[in-house]
């Protein structure tokens, strides 16, 4: 297959038409196969028949073809078509000239006029359909004025110079012809590539893409950040995770269009915050993701420091409603995982941390935090069972006068004793 990066400046800036080369570069390489094949059993043939020029000439052809088609990763497809035009004209007027055969002649230029027609933009093909009736007609003149010599039996073959102009331009009418269908067909390929390109661009986007912030989503986040963890060149890493604090009451008191800008804001700060070379993801309802690859938890803390006072008053500017907080959950990679999920899993955890003690600042991943999300999730799902099983019991606390030490009242404090983790702190 011939290599479609390597074309003319015209053809790089269009997209569309180099997808259309790419889409038929495989019939470019059939063609230059073919004619190879071609040149070497007409070479043949004529050296039966002793016709030493065509057996040269063909010989030589079938071995050029050959070379380009060896070569074809470093030719463009442009001069590919232009040296089978050329081949094609140089056997028309050698045969033309050796053996007064018109017609095939002309068969051999409606060839390469498809062939330039086909695979070269309008203009280019149209030119070179152009040089070919200017050559036939020239030679047919000079020819008719004994300007170029020919042997007398060939002569006796060449029709009357006015039937030649008529097939020439009987011919050249064709290849306009040829030109116009081709073209209007060329014109709805190239319109359903530019289709199925902005389907494609817009199934990936739809795909891929938060539709409101238009960050990644979750989906790529995971391939962006698996693929920069198993880049060789990325040997450490910071994994966030950003919750907005009390979203839900936000959307739910000041409404959607309030709590979309929220979110576009916050995603814009985080943008602004990824100043090394990282991916920056919406990955739930008010979450986000940040991987900042080759990043350090010194470096993070000094630049969110940095960076934290002038965000969080542009922030606070751009954005309508409540004051935004943020819960920050972080994991550091290889120490707290060397998979992506292994870092997630930490980093979703240190973020858990975050909530349930309402601290705003920066939470990194520790191992004991596990073992408390654990026994956390257990007393949650225990709860239930402990009311069914009257496991929650009265205690009473006195309430004592300082001045007198006379018992004035009590307290009644209920008590959680669990039977299958124990005591339960209030």
């Amino acid at each position: 297959m011939f290599d479609s990066s390597r074309y003319t400046i015209e053809a790089m800036r269009d997209p569309v038409w180099v997808e259309y080369e790419r889409t038929f570069s495989d019939q470019i390489s059939l063609i230059v196969r073919a004619l190879c094949v071609a040149n070497a059993i007409a070479a043949i043939l004529n050296h039966l028949s002793a016709n030493v020029l065509f057996t040269y000439l063909n010989t030589v052809l079938a071995l050029l073809f050959l070379l380009v088609y060896r070569s074809r990763n470093r030719i463009s497809t442009l001069q590919v078509v232009l040296l089978i035009v050329g081949t094609g004209y140089l056997l028309a007027i050698t045969s033309l000239l050796t053996s007064g055969l018109v017609g095939s002649a002309g068969m051999v230029l409606a060839v390469v006029q498809v062939v330039a027609i086909v695979f070269l933009k309008l203009k280019p093909a149209i030119l070179i359909g152009g040089v070919g009736v200017i050559l036939f007609v020239g030679i047919g003149w000079f020819i008719s004025r004994g300007i170029i010599p020919v042997d007398p039996q060939v002569f006796e073959r060449v029709f009357a110079f006015p039937q030649w102009i008529v097939q020439t331009f009987v011919l050249a009418t064709v290849g306009i012809v040829a030109i116009s269908l081709v073209s209007q067909m060329r014109s709805r390929l190239l319109e359903t590539i530019q289709k199925h390109r902005e389907q494609a661009a817009a199934l990936e986007n739809f795909a891929y893409r938060d539709q409101l912030t238009g960050l990644p989503n979750r989906y790529r986040f995971r391939e962006e950040v698996s693929r920069s963890m198993d880049d060789s060149g990325v040997s450490s890493g910071v994994l966030l995770l950003v919750d907005i604090r009390h979203f839900r009451v936000v959307n739910a008191l000041y409404g959607t269009e309030i709590a979309d800008q929220q979110l576009q804001n916050v995603a814009t700060m985080l943008t602004g915050l990824n100043s090394k070379v990282g991916t920056v993801a919406r990955v739930g309802d008010a979450e986000f993701a940040v991987w900042l690859p080759n990043a350090s938890k010194e470096w993070i803390e000094h630049d969110y420091r940095q960076y934290r006072a002038e965000s969080r008053r542009s922030l606070d500017e751009r954005t309508p409603g409540p004051q935004i907080d943020l819960y920050k959950g972080l994991a550091q990679y290889p120490r707290d995982g060397t998979r992506f999920d292994e870092c997630t899993q930490a980093a979703a955890i240190a973020l858990q941390h975050a909530i349930n003690r309402d601290e705003r600042k920066l939470v990194w991943f520790e191992p004991g935090m596990k073992d408390a999300s654990k026994r956390d999730q257990q007393i949650e799902q225990k709860v239930t069972e402990a009311f069914a099983n009257n496991e929650f019991l009265l205690v009473y606390q006195p309430k004592v006068n300082l001045s007198s030490s006379r018992i004035v009242g009590l307290e009644a404090l209920s008590r959680w004793n669990s039977s299958s983790v124990g005591p339960v702190n209030p």
